[in-house]
């Protein structure tokens, strides 16, 4: 079911999931943004429509936000590609 809803999202935006389930459940977009060598703005693009269908969700300090679910953390975690992660 998650893995569905990964295949719909932009390549950008599996990216920054990616890196941000990486980072863990809790995650900020700046770190993202850095990790990634990218501008905040383009992670925060891609946020916008992870959250819009609600694979994340924000917090309600700064820039942060998390996934709605620690199982849909770890499905984004396992799915990708070990490289990366490793990156």
């Amino acid at each position: 079911m998650f893995l569905a809803e990964l295949a719909r999202v932009t390549p950008v935006a599996r990216e920054v999931i990616d890196a941000a389930a990486v980072a863990g459940n809790d995650f900020d977009a700046e770190l993202v943004a850095q990790v990634l060598d990218q501008p905040q703005s383009v992670t925060l693009d891609a946020i916008g429509e992870l959250m819009s269908r609600d694979l994340v969700r924000p917090m309600a300090r700064g820039p942060y936000f998390a996934f709605r679910h620690p199982v849909v953390h770890r499905a984004v975690y396992y799915s990708s590609e070990l490289g990366r992660r490793v990156q």
